[in-house]
């Protein structure tokens, strides 16, 4: 059904909804019905207008919270009739730049469930702005997967990999695949090759929350401690902690050689990074390995879902608003009680005794680390003024209290109160169905503990 059909539908059950208020109880189908359509059309409208619309007409439905987060989570009915095969399209971000991307969708595609996504980011981004649909990739076929979606999106020197334009060119794409077809929000990866393997290491350190995992080929992490490549955000290898990563570099490689990536990769390992690292000797700059590789890869990404939710997990940032998952760094900046938490960014390279830092930390950062058990969230802090603890409904039980330890300090013990505007603020933000937040906890350390 077209969505301006739906809008009329959703606006039709709405209205009855309101007349029939005190009403005999079979009204109550029509406003389930109402918040149904509503809340399929807030996921997959066409437009924006129309995304915004159902998002008003479900807070004015005054439906309880529970009820709005259920009509949320609902599967919704996705057409069939959609197109399939190679589909050059484009985005625009706000700065105003039109993102082109490749889409390929297997011809086998039904919408009967969700499908895995693998998205490509290409190499050779020093150039100008690409002219024809497509040429950043110079062989679709080969990377084609009749059980994935593949989306190959564009990058080039005004929207380098490695720039905050990125982050929401790919978050745009992926939102705008999941409005048309029904994908898996659990098992969308992203591979890079050369330069968009660097562009891996950089969103995993700076964007990871959509990803299940990242795959790196041929690329250098040491790219983005340079700081004449424009890099945007700084680096923190603690990040890289949350999402796996799958690492394939040559011995031969005149660019990027395994002598010089190994001390990243070791510094990494060292650190808790989960990772697999397979070096390839007699390799180049090139794929000649990927035959051998293939099935270990595809394994890899199998076995590898994405925890939409984790128990624990840590972040650092050196901006308002630095955020992995449910946590939200709202301000930077040291308070008393705070924890130790060393930092972990010197590298170490064979016959030397130098250590070397190995990313550049130019403005004051702040980490927090995060471990929940049911209802009892436990924080460390070292250089965090302000956090949030964004709340779902599928991890707390909303009924009893929330209890956050804050180093060593309990800081927060009582129940939340559920907010529609909030969920549904959240989750017009995020785009992702498997993400639902209902309200927040927020931290303010520069209040005493025992402050009301």
């Amino acid at each position: 059904m077209p969505a301006a059909a739906f809008v009329a539908s959703g606006l039709v059950a709405t209205a009855a909804a309101v007349a029939g208020q005190g009403a005999p109880a079979g009204d109550a189908r029509t406003a389930d019905a109402s918040l149904a359509a509503d809340a399929r059309l807030f996921w997959l409208g066409a437009t924006p207008e129309a995304r915004a619309g159902a998002r008003d007409r479900l807070l004015a439905s005054g439906a309880p919270v529970d009820s709005l987060v259920a009509a949320l989570e609902a599967d919704p009915s996705f057409p069939g009739d959609v197109e399939r095969g190679r589909l050059d399209r484009s985005i625009r971000t706000t700065d105003g730049r039109v993102h082109p991307y490749t889409l390929l969708i297997p011809e086998g595609y039904t919408p009967d469930r969700g499908w895995p996504v693998l998205v490509y980011l290409h190499g050779g981004i020093g150039r100008a702005e690409w002219t024809r649909p497509g040429e950043w990739w110079r062989d679709y076929e080969r990377i084609a997967d009749p059980e994935r979606i593949v989306i190959v999106p564009a990058s080039w020197r005004e929207s380098m990999w490695w720039q905050e334009s990125q982050i929401e060119s790919l978050a745009a794409i992926l939102a705008r695949t999941g409005r048309e077809y029904r994908i898996d929000r659990d098992r969308v990866h992203l591979i890079g090759i050369s330069d968009g393997a660097t562009g891996v290491y950089y969103h995993a350190a700076r964007a990871a929350t959509p990803w299940a995992s990242f795959l790196a080929f041929i690329g250098h992490p040491a790219v983005l401690s340079n700081p004449r490549l424009g890099v945007e955000g700084q680096m923190y290898v603690t990040n890289l902690r949350n999402r796996p990563l799958f690492v394939v570099n040559g011995g031969r490689d005149r660019l990027y050689p395994t002598s010089s990536v190994e001390p990243f990769i070791r510094l990494f390992s060292e650190n808790g990074v989960p990772l697999i690292y397979r070096p390839k000797p007699e390799a180049g700059h090139d794929l000649t390995w990927v035959g051998e590789e293939g099935a270990r890869i595809d394994s890899f990404v199998v076995a590898t879902p994405r925890d939409p939710l984790p128990d624990r997990l840590e972040w650092e940032t050196e901006v308002s608003g630095g955020r992995f998952g449910w946590l939200v760094i709202d301000e930077v900046g040291h308070v008393e009680g705070e924890s130790d938490l060393p930092g972990r960014n010197e590298l170490t390279v064979d016959g030397e005794s130098e250590r070397y830092l190995a990313f550049p930390h130019r403005l004051a950062s702040g980490r927090a680390v995060i471990e929940r058990e049911g209802n009892v969230v436990r924080v460390r802090t070292d250089g965090v003024a302000a956090f949030r603890l964004l709340v779902s409904p599928r991890e707390f039980d909303l009924s009893r209290p929330i209890t956050v330890e804050v180093n060593g300090r309990v800081r927060h013990d009582e129940r939340v109160e559920p907010s529609a505007r909030t969920l549904l603020d959240r989750a017009t933000a995020d785009r992702d169905p498997r993400m639902l937040f209902v309200t927040d906890v927020v931290i303010d350390l520069r209040d005493p503990p025992d402050a009301p």
